[in-house]
């Protein structure tokens, strides 16, 4: 599940927990939305907006938050199917059928745990696999508003180079 955990809270499923403000833009290569609509009222969250833009090979996705009350750091979440490498610089590999992405963050923001997650489900295996890896970003500081950074991009030799 690749969304937020605010305050300890999950997104809800059903309509009364939908996003709000969603905006796609063809020409631009972005979309945006306000998922705080879509987590109870207990993650104390007053706007979570989340906006992907796609810039030649690099995907930005950004969140900018407001919260009106911290009660535990934020978790910015993300699956992928290859084993992430993780390196010091804020940078972490994964590979997939022979193709390879560098996920960027700043380091100085979070404290990143990898988990692998076995699939039972016969659906799910039959689309992924044994297992995905879940990537957990742990927020270092607990504010009331921010904004968290990420890129993906494909790597190359050049990107590899950097991160060995």
């Amino acid at each position: 599940h690749n969304l937020p955990t605010i305050n300890g809270c999950m997104q809800r499923d059903g309509h009364s927990y939908a996003a709000t403000k969603v905006k796609a833009d063809e020409k631009r290569l972005t979309f945006s939305l306000d998922i705080a609509a879509a987590y109870p009222a207990e993650a104390k969250v007053h706007t979570w907006n989340r906006s992907y833009r796609l810039r030649g090979n690099t995907l930005h996705i950004t969140d900018k938050f407001a919260l009106s009350e911290a009660i535990e750091p934020n978790v910015v979440n993300f699956l992928a199917k290859g084993k992430p490498r993780l390196f010091a610089d804020g940078r972490l590999l994964i590979a997939v059928e022979g193709i390879e992405a560098l996920l960027k963050y700043n380091p100085k923001q979070f404290v990143v745990a990898i988990d692998e997650l076995p699939l039972t489900d016969a659906d799910l295996r039959n689309s992924w696999g044994e297992h995905l890896y879940h990537i957990v970003f742990k927020a270092v500081d607990t504010p009331l508003t921010g904004t968290y950074d990420f890129e993906i991009t494909k790597a190359s030799k050049k990107s590899l180079n950097q991160v060995q």
